[in-house]
């Protein structure tokens, strides 16, 4: 599948200060790099965007996604493994809790389920793209009386 790249990929961070307090560092505060979520897209955006790059309508691409949603539950919920080609695959996982002895074993010992998803050669060659971009606070300055609490750095 042929792929043009026409944007930058920049995720933000900011710096964070935090204590461990664990191992043999416990109690010695570190700097890390902490990245920050952008904004959310909705469902109704990601239809219309995708719809822009095909000849399907944005009500097409609803309809399409939600019978997706549908087909991954049923296959899932029958432990399958849902391949979405260069996306992705997606698998329900679980486990326990362990025990000694084999006749110790009952079913309350099992965990809750997880969705687990395994990125494709699409995802991962984004993430070895990726650039990061240290997240600047701006304060601006106003004369008027405001109520609500600013940051000042």
């Amino acid at each position: 599948m042929l792929i043009f790249k026409f944007f930058v990929m920049a995720l933000r961070y900011r710096k964070v200060e935090r204590t461990l307090n664990f191992g043999e560092d416990e109690g010695v505060t570190k700097v890390y790099g902490q990245v920050r979520a952008g904004k959310v897209i909705s469902f109704d955006q990601v239809c219309r965007d995708a719809s822009a790059y095909t000849t399907a309508t944005k009500a097409d691409m609803a309809i399409v996604v939600s019978g997706l949603e549908f087909f991954m539950e049923r296959e899932l919920g029958n432990g399958k493994i849902v391949q979405m080609g260069d996306l992705g695959n997606f698998r329900i996982t679980g486990g326990s809790s362990g025990v000694e002895k084999k006749e110790d074993f009952t079913l309350h010992l099992m965990k809750k389920p997880r969705i687990t998803f395994s990125a494709g050669s699409i995802l991962r060659d984004l993430c070895s793209d990726v650039k990061f971009v240290q997240e600047s606070i701006q304060v601006e300055y106003v004369d008027e009386e405001c109520d609500r609490l600013h940051l000042e750095e």
